[in-house]
């Protein structure tokens, strides 16, 4: 028995062309489809490239105003740590009547959380992912240290008004400076390293002018409260 395929209407030839026009159209929808894709894949790229560099840049400008009273934490603690040693050894010292703190600022990472979970940072070349990474991993650590810096500045504090100190309270003292210096420290050093690892990206500190947080304790360490509070004119006060 033989089997007979239907015929088209027109014949093989225009069939075959319009099976030809079909499959055509159909590949150019895809590479259209795919060009869509990668162009709105770079468009995602660099909106998240130019998101994560602003908030590096705002992050180091914020230290960068931090480091501007460096001198003044360092005279800060050297003048705690003589205070303790002359009551200690029995010699009368003046009472502290302001401390002050560190300036502390947040460490943002909120646009560098985002484009990681939008899976964006993996559109990254590799190089430039380690690089964020490097740098955000930096100001994490920074963000802790300035956690665990207020709480031993807090301990200090405590000092403030003090005219008889116990030597259990000098000694809770001196380790609450050793350690406000050490977590000073790994301020320091974190950002250096975060810093070193932005300027090899071009990324430069930017902070604003008109936020540049408090200076407390570069307020002299014998001024009233209340006069040292004035000084500080800050509108949070100081704790």
């Amino acid at each position: 028995m033989r089997i007979q395929l239907p015929k088209p209407l027109h014949g093989w030839r225009e069939f075959a062309g319009e099976v030809g026009v079909i499959v055509l159209g159909v590949l150019i929808a895809l590479g259209l489809g795919e060009f869509a894709q990668a162009w709105n894949d770079r468009s995602n790229t660099r909106d998240a490239r130019d998101a994560i560099r602003a908030e590096i840049s705002s992050d180091l400008g914020q230290l960068s105003l931090r480091f501007a009273t460096e001198d003044c934490m360092a005279k800060r603690l050297n003048e705690i740590v003589d205070y303790l040693d002359a009551r200690s050894s029995g010699k009368e010292a003046d009472p502290v009547t302001w401390l002050g703190k560190p300036q502390q600022w947040n460490m943002d990472t909120f646009r560098w959380d985002a484009a990681s979970q939008s899976g964006r940072v993996s559109l990254f070349p590799v190089g430039e992912q380690s690089a964020f990474s490097n740098i955000y991993g930096s100001l994490k650590a920074i963000g802790s240290a300035q956690a665990e810096e207020q709480r031993w500045w807090a301990q200090l504090r405590s000092l403030e008004g003090q005219k008889h100190v116990s030597a259990n309270m000098l000694d809770t003292l001196r380790l609450a400076a050793s350690q406000a210096r050490y977590e000073d420290y790994q301020v320091r050093l974190f950002y250096g390293e975060a810093l070193d690892d932005a300027r090899a990206m071009g990324i430069k500190p930017f902070f604003d002018p008109s936020n540049v947080g408090p200076r407390s304790v570069c307020i002299p360490i014998r001024t009233p409260r209340e006069e040292a509070l004035r000084i500080l004119h800050f509108r949070f006060g100081s704790p």
